[in-house]
């Protein structure tokens, strides 16, 4: 079963979660507040080189019997052209990622 709680962070409370010996942070809380719709802060975040390789590190060193690490690769080509697009689910569907999860909220 998934222990909750919260964290505060300059004011801001963030969801966390522990679940499967795992922690997870709930990033939608973490941009809540700003201008505009928190998916789109998330997805644009998705979109940066840095971000796919940090996840991609992290895939390989705690997931390297199923990370898709050829479909990585193909990612990383991908995120230099103008139309790359990625999204949570996205990017475990095409990776079989398990350090990031997508779960549908109240609203």
């Amino acid at each position: 079963m998934a222990k909750k709680r919260e964290l505060s962070v300059q004011g801001s409370l963030i969801k966390m979660m522990t679940q499967d010996k795992g922690d997870y942070i709930n990033l939608t809380d973490m941009v809540r507040g700003r201008d505009g719709d928190p998916r789109d802060y998330i997805r644009n975040w998705l979109r940066t080189g840095a971000t796919i390789e940090v996840l991609g590190v992290w895939e390989k060193i705690y997931n390297p019997d199923h990370f898709n690490v050829v479909e990585f690769h193909h990612i990383k080509a991908e995120f230099t052209r103008n139309d790359f697009l990625m999204s949570v689910k996205k990017w475990i569907e095409r990776t079989d990622a398990i350090g990031i999860t997508s779960k549908t909220g109240r609203y």
